[in-house]
């Protein structure tokens, strides 16, 4: 069933199928509710012992939904393998900070910090259309 008829897998259709197979087990993921290292594994391949330790640790603090949950989004944003670990580390050490514990408190802690970002960003507009108002009007004098 396999058809390799180009070296650059253009005809190929296990690309599709192999997209398709790991979509659905992405899914499958949260279903069953697979534990963080498995989890992990499903989205980034193999864990070094280090990311596992993390992972245990992580599990014991948070609990194995929102590590999940952060393992999930971390994939989404499409961090790499070998940035992963940091980059969920750094949530943590957020989620800790603002006692986040629950998936739900974790999503409007973010949907909070979106809203907070894009209002600093308008300000910071504004300041720069200000600014260069006022560099108009002084060479105007």
């Amino acid at each position: 069933m396999t058809n390799r008829t180009d070296t650059l897998g253009q005809n190929d259709p296990t690309n599709t199928r192999d997209y398709t197979e790991n979509t659905t087990e992405n899914e499958e993921v949260e279903r069953k509710g697979l534990t963080p290292i498995n989890s992990f594994q499903n989205y980034f391949g193999v864990s070094k012992n280090a990311v596992v330790e993390n992972l245990n640790e992580w599990s014991k603090e948070f609990g194995a939904d929102l590590v999940n949950y952060v393992i999930k989004i971390t994939a989404q944003r499409n961090v790499s393998n070998n940035a992963a670990c940091s980059y969920m580390d750094s949530i943590f050490r957020s989620y800790r900070k603002n006692n986040i514990h629950t998936i739900q408190q974790a999503k409007k802690a973010e949907d909070n910090f979106k809203h907070r970002h894009s209002q600093n960003s308008n300000k910071k507009q504004r300041k720069t259309i200000t600014q260069e108002e006022l560099e108009e009007r002084s060479l105007d004098f």
